[in-house]
C-alpha cells in the first residue's frame, strides 16, 4: 500500500514535522452566541503509539511524500520541494521535485523540456522505489 504523508515546517519551532495533512479552523469570533470560524490553518498530525500530536505548519512549506527514496546510505525520503542531484544522459543535474498534472516531476533548466517525470528515472525492487540520485536540500532552506 502507498504511504501517503506530508511534511511542513512547524510555525513555532521552525522544524520539520511529518505525518497526515489537514486544514481546520484556527481562529474564531463570537456571533449570536456561537463561535464562528474566521480562519483556516494548516496542520500536520503525527500519529504515534502515545496518541496524536497536532502541529500548526507554514502552509508555504507543505510537501507530499513521493513514495520514493534517494540512493544515499540514509535512503532519504523524497518530498515535494526537495532539491535532487542526479545523472541523466551523462550529465549531472540538480532539479526541484514538484507535483503537476497528476504526477511527480523534477524540474530543471538543464533538462531538454525543463522537466522529467519520476517514472523516467526511478528504479524498483518489488515494493521499494528509489532514484539514482541524492537529496541535496530543499527550496525552503537552501
Amino acid at each position: 500500500m502507498r504511504d501517503i504523508k506530508f511534511r511542513g515546517k512547524n510555525i513555532i519551532t521552525n522544524k520539520w514535522v511529518y505525518g497526515h495533512y489537514m486544514e481546520q479552523p484556527n481562529d474564531f469570533e463570537e456571533e449570536g452566541g456561537y463561535l464562528k470560524p474566521t480562519g483556516i490553518g494548516s496542520f500536520i498530525s503525527d500519529c504515534n503509539l502515545l496518541g496524536r500530536d497536532l502541529f500548526a505548519v507554514d502552509n508555504e512549506t507543505i510537501g507530499q511524500y513521493t513514495g520514493i527514496h534517494d540512493d544515499s546510505e540514509k535512503e532519504t525520503e523524497i518530498y515535494e520541494g526537495d532539491k535532487i542531484e542526479f545523472v541523466y544522459e551523462g550529465y549531472s543535474i540538480i532539479g526541484i521535485v514538484k507535483f503537476e498534472a497528476g504526477t511527480f516531476i523534477i524540474t530543471s533548466e538543464e533538462l531538454n523540456d525543463s522537466y522529467i517525470t519520476f517514472l523516467s528515472i526511478i528504479q524498483s525492487d518489488r515494493d521499494y522505489w528509489w532514484i539514482n540520485g541524492i537529496v541535496v536540500g530543499n527550496i525552503y532552506e537552501s
